[in-house]
């Protein structure tokens, strides 16, 4: 028996690279459209994704960390990240402020932090799947009631409660919106975001197999009642 050791910032141009794989930097000849059931770029490539998950605090790496991490998966044929599980928390672990109660204001070292990931990504031609509704439970700082009684994570009343659908919007505007000093664009006109989820493991017809949607407290179950019964009378 010997050690047998991978570094985890190895990225040497020898036997077991395939970066070739994978073109980059990505640029606007590389944004991924669909055809058909495929995924191409702008070249006529078809685009195959293989990818991973981040989550928590390794959706903000420190700068040297992402560099490594991205030329890393840039030699083993990496070609796309899940940021995941960035809403559930605080800095560290998440993107919203900690200086503030409520789970609306972006952190703004967490927000260069994922900027500098991104640029590293986008030079490294992997693209990003970027999570917007995860895991981000909403609270009394928030403006809500009786949450302590809702689904987990967020799940269900996310769906219909107006406000959550605003806070929601309003997460994705300002995510989608912030210019990113190191690719010098907004992240919505970035490239680099080859697919966005909006919602994650949500689902209100699994609710209501269960009993979650008859046991929803007030005034949630009142707010779906009505709003299923005014689909009901327009519908039939």
């Amino acid at each position: 028996m010997f050690p047998f050791v991978i570094p985890w910032d190895d990225a040497r141009q020898n036997a077991v690279n395939v970066a070739a794989l994978n073109p980059a930097p990505i640029d606007a000849s590389r944004r991924v459209s669909v055809r058909g059931s495929h995924f191409f770029d702008a070249t006529g490539r078809r685009v195959r994704f293989l990818g991973t998950n981040f989550t928590f605090s390794a959706d903000f790496p420190n700068k040297p960390h992402a560099a490594k991490v991205a030329a890393r998966m840039h030699k083993y044929g990496f070609n796309i990240v899940r940021l995941h599980h960035m809403d559930m928390q605080k800095a560290p672990n998440g993107i919203f402020d900690p200086k503030y109660p409520d789970m609306r204001h972006l952190d703004a070292d967490q927000l260069d932090r994922l900027d500098y990931l991104l640029y590293q990504f986008r030079k490294h031609g992997i693209y990003v799947d970027l999570n917007l509704h995860v895991s981000r439970a909403f609270g009394a700082a928030d403006g809500f009631t009786e949450t302590d009684k809702l689904p987990e994570l967020g799940k269900v009343t996310a769906y219909f409660e107006p406000r959550m659908i605003e806070l929601q919007r309003e997460y994705a505007r300002d995510l989608l919106t912030h210019y990113n000093p190191y690719s010098r664009t907004r992240w919505a006109d970035d490239p680099t975001v080859a697919v966005i989820e909006l919602n994650n493991e949500d689902t209100l017809v699994g609710a209501a197999w269960s009993d979650t949607l008859r046991g929803l407290p007030e005034p949630y179950h009142a707010e779906l009642a009505n709003q299923w019964n005014r689909w009901l009378r327009t519908r039939y």
